[in-house]
């Protein structure tokens, strides 16, 4: 199968997960929803209907001071003490970041939008000219990959597959599946010879997130 091979890469990265807590948590890997919004960054954010599958690595992941601004229920700052209030807290951030995405999309890059590495603030790079590759079907590994539930041992837990922001709500739909990160897993599809790993793919069709596996 020949695919685009995007290279993505940063100095820091953030993929948020949603605890409840004024302390800002990432993913280990970020998730289908992320990569999604990146695509649509770099292409158009009509895309549908097309293949993807990523890897993801950093050096390590870091705790980063930061200062929450509280807001009452109108959206002040100014608090019933009549000053605003603030908490110290952290955030956890990746460091030296790489993205290797794998996409069927033959749309010309638009990148009309700020690039970033999950959150807003880690600015990315994306590398040019994009290759092509081709993923062989043979046996080998994956690493630090999701899954669907029946490939791989790792914990299962519910992911956002996609994000849409609903006007008329003023919030956002969320497409949730129970998915697997696996540390390392075998497999017998998509085998990128230069990375020497295989990788997981998925599907975005008719607005909806599927697996590839059969």
């Amino acid at each position: 199968m020949q695919l685009n091979k995007l290279i993505i890469t940063s100095k820091t990265g953030h993929f948020g997960k949603i605890l409840g807590y004024d302390d800002r948590y990432t993913y280990k890997v970020p998730t289908p929803s992320t990569i999604i919004g990146i695509l649509k960054t770099i292409y158009n954010d009509n895309i549908d209907n097309f293949k993807f599958g990523y890897l993801f690595k950093s050096d390590l992941i870091f705790k980063d001071d930061i200062t929450i601004h509280k807001r009452n229920k109108s959206g002040s700052r100014v608090m019933k003490k009549k000053h605003p209030v603030t908490d110290a807290r952290f955030i956890e951030m990746h460091y030296n970041c790489k993205l290797t995405i794998y996409t069927d999309i033959k749309d010309d890059v638009s990148l009309n939008y700020i690039l970033c590495m999950g959150r807003a603030g880690n600015i990315a790079r994306l590398h040019l000219p994009i290759r092509k590759v081709n993923l062989e079907d043979k046996e080998g590994k994956g690493y630090n990959q999701y899954t669907n539930i029946n490939v791989g041992a790792g914990k299962i837990e519910t992911y956002n597959m996609k994000s849409e922001y609903k006007s008329e709500f003023q919030s956002y739909d969320h497409q949730v599946q129970k998915l697997r990160l696996n540390n390392v897993f075998d497999y017998n599809k998509n085998y990128d010879e230069e990375e020497e790993q295989c990788v997981f793919m998925w599907e975005m069709n008719n607005g909806d997130v599927i697996s590839c596996h059969d």
